[in-house]
């Protein structure tokens, strides 16, 4: 796919967040940001914190996720960042890492993208570097940066919206508000993005902070991301309530030797004990209505496996959370 844009508009937009950024204090000029986002096959997350921190005064070091730990280490020793950036299952692997091998290693922050921060993920993070401030950046390809968290005003997957760049709407809200996510960017003419369904799901309100109305945004998690078999569909949702204390995960859909439709469960948990996959195999068995009934599924396998193991994106390098290897 290609996303076409007016270079100019997305250098004021860049610029808009980035003053927004250190307005708030997410970025100083006195901090050294450590970047762990992917920077390969045409994906731009590498660029693009460069290029916000570098706006606000950050000194950036552009090291990408694909650093294996021990030279991401000495990075991390030589340069003393200040902020560690990147994705949650790239950081929380670095911080399992320190953890295992004993280091003391301290950052004021930690900012995320790309994907959620999972309960475990944060638990670890917080673990290892005795970090007190998480961060993040939400948009997406088509539409750019425009909006940001930070844990000292807002919950987990709330979102200051950036007035100045875009226009959120909730299309087909529920009882409780949530429904899906369309924005239109105010700053890209050259080439309009107007009423774009990001494929999330959430909700908007206002509120006050530092004397200013701002706009919040609280994203509830992805739509229409099913685990679909036996004539039945789960919603991926369902699977993270039960999965997300883990580092992170990956559902395998395929069939085994004997041509039986099976789903099996990737789980990353460094260098955690799994001693408590008894309680969640019971708990998939019953979500999955294993054997429950002729032609059901037959077997929910849960795996421990390395980081190195999960499949991920060979553009964005995100852990693809459902692959479906029935065809192959």
């Amino acid at each position: 796919m290609y996303f076409p844009y007016d270079i100019n508009e997305n250098f004021l937009q860049r610029q808009y967040i980035s003053e927004s950024l250190k307005e708030i204090g997410i970025f100083t000029n006195q901090d050294v940001m450590i970047n762990l986002f992917t920077g390969q096959n045409a994906y731009r997350g590498l660029e693009l914190f460069n290029d916000l921190s570098a706006r606000a005064g950050v000194t950036s070091l552009p090291i990408g996720d694909r650093c294996n730990d021990e030279l991401l280490h000495k990075f991390v020793t030589d340069f003393f960042p200040t902020i560690i950036a990147g994705s949650p299952s790239r950081i929380s692997k670095y911080a399992d890492y320190c953890l295992e091998s004993g280091f003391d290693i301290h950052f004021d922050q930690v900012m995320y993208a790309t994907s959620s921060l999972y309960p475990a993920q944060k638990e670890k993070i917080e673990k290892a570097f005795g970090v007190q401030r998480v961060t993040s950046i939400y948009g997406s390809a088509e539409t750019g940066p425009w909006a940001y968290f930070d844990s000292n005003i807002l919950n987990t997957s709330q979102f200051i919206i950036a007035d100045k760049v875009s226009s959120v709407e909730i299309i087909d809200p529920d009882e409780d508000g949530y429904g899906d996510i369309v924005v239109t960017n105010k700053l890209r003419k050259r080439f309009p993005v107007i009423r774009y369904s990001l494929g999330d799901i959430g909700k908007v309100w206002s509120q006050s902070i530092h004397g200013a109305e701002c706009k919040i945004l609280e994203v509830k998690g992805r739509n229409t991301q099913w685990v679909s078999f036996s004539d039945i569909q789960i919603e991926l949702d369902k699977f993270e309530k039960s999965l997300s204390k883990y580092m992170d995960w990956q559902i395998i859909q395929k069939f085994d030797s004997d041509g039986d439709e099976i789903i099996q469960v990737n789980i990353y948990n460094g260098s955690e004990p799994s001693s408590d996959f008894v309680e969640t195999q019971k708990i998939l068995d019953k979500l999955c209505k294993v054997n429950m009934y002729a032609g059901a599924l037959k077997k929910v396998d849960i795996q421990k496996v390395e980081h190195a193991e999960l499949i991920k994106s060979k553009i964005s390098n995100k852990v693809i959370k459902i692959v479906d290897k029935r065809n192959q």
